[in-house]
């Protein structure tokens, strides 16, 4: 008895040691690859992440001297998160209520950027 009463206690420690530190995009985490462009201003995605874990998306600059900044909206068109003047390495951080469809907008707010690359975890 106490063997398979350790052995059930050992399996649920585990299982809930990975569900808290899973978070990502439906899809799983991704990189954007190479350069996005923002010749118009913006770069713009939209990406499902699943509710109650951690979203994340992590934008960088073509050069040192870029200046991003990210904007998350939610299937409503609410502004969920925002991230400005952080230079040209930049992260918005959310955790969302329910599995949704979110509208990325990666920009620069002086236009200094002309591409960068994303990565979503």
């Amino acid at each position: 008895m106490r063997c398979v009463a350790g052995t059930l206690v050992a399996v649920l420690m585990i299982l809930v040691a990975w569900s808290a530190g899973v978070g990502a995009p439906v899809s799983g985490p991704r990189s954007l690859g190479s350069k996005n462009s923002l010749a118009d201003g913006a770069f713009e995605i939209k990406e499902s992440f699943r509710g109650g874990e951690r979203a994340c998306v992590i934008a960088r600059g073509g050069s040192r001297e870029d200046d991003l900044a990210i904007e998350v909206f939610d299937d409503r068109g609410r502004l969920v998160a925002r991230v400005e003047n952080s230079g040209d390495l930049v992260a918005a951080i959310w955790y969302p209520p329910r599995d949704a469809v979110y509208r990325i907008k990666i920009f620069s707010p002086e236009n200094k950027s002309k591409s960068c690359y994303v990565s979503m975890k």
